[in-house]
């Protein structure tokens, strides 16, 4: 009887780590699958260079910004490529889980991908083309979250522009952002993509260095207040680039921190997938 039980056991431990590896296996080749798609719609921009007369007329804070973070004749940044470590967790009362990710960005055309691994999840967050989704699997294979539509768009356009201190001349002005002045120490931010309108106000130090970003954020089917903090700036190719981010949201309730990362590699204008 009890080999029958141990035989039966043995079964069903081979199973679900069957299940587990190809669950494991369609992640990859639909994160393959995205950042090759995110890379293949956005051009090689890296032959401008910036200049710090760019930044004449814009507001006070903004400026001190670009003089701390670049250089002059600094490279514009094409395509982004990051790994991360940090903590994760999906309600105030719930522990920190940790968390590793890799995330892919482009600037000539507004995209990313982000992937994030749980001890018991995987998450593909996406925006490409002008449209956001989020898919979360438990063991990479079964489909417990799959969100898209109008507010995730909206949402994941404001995580491009809230992680954009990691590829700072995304930042400087164009036909899709602009800034607008409001004191010595913050500025508006406004960014337009496809149809799509978002804005937020980025905090600035004496250094120059951005230290947070507040916005209206869409969390399910309300704008709640989202804020993002960055600290531990380091040179990476000449550029000042926080390394040490923390996001939160700002509810009634009150405040609720979801994530913090911290970057263990990053490289740029590299448009592959890590290995």
């Amino acid at each position: 009887m009890f080999e029958k039980i141990f035989i039966i056991m043995g079964v069903v431990v081979f199973i679900v780590i069957m299940m587990v590896v190809i669950g494991g296996i369609m992640v990859k080749s639909q994160l393959e699958k995205s950042v090759e798609e995110l890379f293949s719609l956005s051009q090689d921009i890296s032959g401008r260079v910036y200049s710090h007369e760019q930044i004449e007329g814009l507001p006070e804070p903004v400026q001190r910004y670009f003089r701390y973070s670049l250089q002059e004749n600094q490279s514009y940044i094409s395509y982004v490529r990051l790994k991360h470590g940090g903590n994760f967790r999906l309600k105030p009362d719930q522990k920190w889980m940790s968390i590793r990710g890799e995330e892919y960005f482009t600037a000539q055309k507004i995209g990313f991908v982000w992937f994030g691994k749980l001890p018991l999840f995987s998450v593909i967050d996406q925006y490409i083309d002008g449209r956001g989704s989020l898919v979360a699997k438990l063991l990479s294979l079964i489909k417990v979250a799959d969100a898209s539509g109008e507010k995730i768009d909206q949402g994941e356009l404001l995580r491009w522009l809230g992680e954009a201190p990691w590829y700072p001349t995304a930042l400087l002005p164009s036909e899709k952002l602009t800034w607008e002045s409001i004191d010595s120490n913050s500025a508006k931010v406004i960014l337009s993509n496809q149809g799509l309108s978002v804005q937020g106000i980025f905090y600035f130090n004496k250094e120059g260095q951005i230290t947070k970003f507040t916005s209206k954020r869409y969390k399910e089917d309300t704008l709640e207040n989202w804020t993002g903090y960055y600290r531990d700036y380091k040179d990476v190719n000449g550029m000042q680039i926080p390394h040490d981010v923390e996001v939160m949201w700002n509810l009634e309730s009150g405040n609720f921190s979801y994530a913090r990362f911290n970057i263990t590699e990053i490289e740029y204008n590299n448009p592959s997938k890590f290995k």
